[in-house]
């Protein structure tokens, strides 16, 4: 019988009551008669297991060793999750926290009812053996109690849009003991940390972790203000801070909104976007492919299901929340920052501290502006468009204008960062490039920005800022704009570059800027790029040529650039499916409108009939279109029709150009 049931050592058990009793009491006010009632249990436990002397126990014995170990274990977990857990969240969980704790002290009692007589010879450890077995009464905290309902009373205000009063709120947040910022910054921490390590267990179906979060960003801001000490190391904080964040992967990322996607959606140009950013795009009266310029055949999206699965995928991976809803997935931002705020509480809460922080812009005091703009930029990057949107129509662009030449460089970088993160929702593209001094000062830090990171957060600001069709003359004819996104081609950082030939690309759908971007010498440095194997520039690259080469002035500059069709040519032999396909369209637009001379030179580069050849066969449909086509028009120069025997007539010759 005895070994039907494995034997836990008595010092093992007492073991894991010592590593519970110093965690306990619980550091808070309101679990402080629940944590201390275990403790006493398991004080006097530790002392009875280790003066417990029998070697070899019965069946009946190793039963109850066995289940007291299950017992130990589960307060050993209680009360590691009600140390890593925030003040305000285990005052909202009490409830089930009081239950817990109760259980617990009934589950040791209950073992030591059942354990044999036997087990325990000792007079004295008999007496200590009654004492666990008496059974409480679960303890009663009427100020816990209280206070939790004070705060449920706060957060419905706030999901009926009625800002709490603030002296009630200063005297729930004094009594939870959260008495200044560096205590609301980690409470905050901690929430984030359950946000992002576990599944939330709302305590009841109309809270939730981001609730809380959102209360207390506002109560810091509220009620201790700014800081206005140590301006020159103002900075996120660490836990929203973008250098931790794992870089997002290129194909995840909305071509529209920069944003992680959360419902990818493929239009008839086989581009991929987010469903929200996609259809804002054509229910605006777009009729065209955002990044590839081209028509659309039709408006239907059709999900993209595998991408779908692998961001997903990913998201997990990076202990990023996904959610699952197409309703949520405008409302996001940043990815590694905060689960998306979408419900009416944490809304509310943090468009009242939006506005809050948008006033403290206002303030005579450099160090409370540049707080502010620092606030702001981590409130714009993880809210929803509605935040957003709220910020702009509250005049945060005109207050953050000021700081892009304040000459601090750690101000210059939060607004810039700021404008970039409310750039994002569409309604806001018109009104902060209308701003008076926006688009100059964006580009004055674009081009002579301190930091690697203020001109990369510039470049991606003019990137988001011309994705809008209505502003992309506006931007190319600031002075500065297109030459300054030129220099950061030439010698940015791979995300500068990255941001810079996407701009470059959206400035250059408007046919009108063409000659701008060529003026300024784009073509010869995105010709540079076709060759670049990081970060998926070539891609880039290759798309922006393709956009030149529709256009007069574009076909001469890219002909006449060093090594231009050689590298098209190159990246029809090395390049991504979607490069190949960039680079086989600007091909054929030089041989098509370039001239005589562009086309021997394209017919005569080496390699090309083997590259054509192989995008014939492999190629996306788009770029077996164009190939096929590029074939014929070059058919009668250097021979080259009779190097293509060998090819399918329906490839080289029957598929029709598009």
């Amino acid at each position: 019988m005895g070994g039907e049931y494995p034997v836990v050592p008595p010092r093992s058990l007492a073991s894991l009551c010592d590593q519970i009793a110093p965690l306990l009491p619980i550091p808070v006010f309101f679990l402080r008669r629940h944590s201390l009632s275990l403790l006493r249990k398991v004080q006097l436990l530790s002392l009875v297991l280790r003066s417990v002397t029998a070697s070899s126990p019965s069946a009946s014995s190793a039963l109850c060793l066995r289940e007291l170990h299950a017992v130990l274990t589960k307060a050993l977990n209680l009360v590691q999750f009600c140390h890593r857990s925030s003040r305000v969240h285990l005052l909202l969980l009490l409830p089930q926290l009081s239950i817990h704790f109760h259980d617990i002290g009934l589950d040791i009692s209950t073992v030591f009812d059942v354990l044999p007589p036997g087990f325990l010879l000792d007079l004295d450890l008999r007496e200590n053996a009654l004492l666990l077995r008496r059974r409480s009464e679960p303890p009663c905290d009427p100020k816990g109690d209280r206070l939790r309902h004070e705060i449920i009373a706060v957060l419905d205000e706030l999901r009926h849009e009625r800002p709490p009063d603030p002296e009630d709120l200063r005297r729930i947040f004094f009594e939870l003991g959260l008495q200044n910022r560096d205590e609301c910054d980690d409470e905050m921490e901690c929430l984030r940390e359950v946000m992002m390590k576990t599944e939330e267990q709302e305590p009841e179906p109309s809270l939730s972790l981001v609730d809380l979060f959102c209360l207390v960003r506002y109560a810091k801001q509220l009620l201790f203000g700014i800081e206005c000490s140590g301006a020159s190391s103002v900075e996120p904080p660490d836990w929203e801070s973008e250098k931790e964040e794992p870089e997002i992967p290129e194909d995840y990322r909305c071509p529209i909104s920069l944003e992680l996607m959360r419902d990818p959606v493929t239009v008839s140009t086989g581009q991929t976007y987010d469903r929200s950013s996609i259809t804002h795009w054509l229910e605006t009266g777009h009729v065209t492919c955002p990044k590839s310029g081209q028509l659309l055949k039709s408006t239907e999206l059709v999900p993209n299901l595998a991408l779908r699965s692998l961001i997903s995928r990913w998201c997990a991976e990076h202990s990023i929340p996904f959610d699952e809803s197409s309703e949520a997935a405008g409302a996001g931002g940043h990815a590694g920052t905060l689960a998306v705020i979408n419900s009416k509480p944490a809304i509310e809460a943090t468009r009242l501290t939006a506005l809050f922080l948008v006033d403290q812009l206002r303030s005579d005091l450099p160090p409370a502006r540049t707080h502010a703009a620092c606030e702001l930029r981590v409130i714009a990057r993880s809210g929803s468009p509605l935040i957003r949107a709220a910020i702009v129509n509250a005049g945060a662009i005109p207050l953050l204008v000021p700081l892009l030449d304040c000459g601090d460089p750690v101000a210059e970088e939060n607004s810039v960062t700021a404008i970039l993160n409310l750039s994002i929702h569409d309604g806001n593209k018109e009104p902060i490039v209308s701003a008076e001094g926006c688009l100059e000062g964006i580009i004055r830090v674009l081009r002579c920005g301190s930091t690697e990171t203020m001109r990369e957060n510039a470049a991606a600001a003019l990137f988001s800022l011309s994705s809008a069709a209505a502003l992309k003359e506006r931007i190319a004819s600031e002075p500065g704009a297109v030459d300054g996104l030129v220099e950061l081609v030439r010698s940015g950082s791979i995300r500068a570059r990255r941001d810079a030939v996407s701009a470059l690309f959206n400035i250059a759908t408007k046919k009108d800027n063409v000659p701008r971007v060529v003026m300024a010498g784009g073509t010869d440095a995105v010709v540079e790029l076709l060759r670049e194997t990081d970060g998926g520039l070539a891609e880039e690259a290759a798309a922006v040529v393709a956009m030149l080469a529709r256009q007069a002035d574009g076909i001469v500059a890219v002909v006449a650039a060093p090594g231009g069709i050689s590298a098209l040519v190159w990246v029809l032999r090395t390049g991504s499916p979607k490069a190949k396909e960039h680079a086989v369209a600007a091909l054929l637009e030089l041989c098509r409108h370039g001239g005589q001379e562009a086309l021997e030179r394209v017919a005569r580069a080496p390699l090309l009939v083997r590259s054509l050849h192989s995008l014939l066969y492999s190629g996306t449909s788009r770029a077996k279109r164009k190939a096929a086509s590029l074939v014929r028009i070059c058919g009668g120069c250097c021979g080259l029709s009779a190097t293509t025997h060998s090819m399918p007539v329906s490839l080289a010759v029957s598929v029709p150009f598009r």
